[in-house]
């Protein structure tokens, strides 16, 4: 509906135009929401993992967004390139400040949804 498109949802031909008028809309920058799609999905991230992380601070982990990996037993964040400084930071300054420094896996488009 933000887009001006309207349709009578939860039926499945109609849930696949509407997709295919979403993902063909035209972005203020002339480009489509598929193509921009595309190109971000393409971007490597890391996966941050909060190493030493106290039991403690789990609720502020978790309101930042981060996920509990039981198998592991660790905190862990899928972060942008361009977000891990200030990521490493946080963690440094609120969770570890003392501790070990977070460990760092990149993640490119091909083993993101493995």
């Amino acid at each position: 509906m933000e887009l001006g498109f309207y349709h009578d949802g939860h039926r499945a031909m109609a849930d696949v135009i509407a997709l295919l008028h979403v993902l063909s809309y035209r972005l203020s920058d002339g480009r489509t929401v598929l193509s921009r799609l595309l190109e971000n999905a393409e971007q490597d991230s890391f996966r941050v993992e909060a190493v030493g992380a106290p039991y403690s601070a789990r609720f502020r982990l978790k309101a930042r967004g981060y996920r509990w990996n039981p198998k592991s037993k660790l905190w862990w964040k899928e972060v942008a390139e361009a977000d891990l400084e200030d990521e490493e930071l946080w963690l440094g300054r609120e969770i570890v400040p003392h501790g070990p420094s977070p460990r760092l896996t990149r993640i490119s488009w091909r083993e993101r949804h493995r």
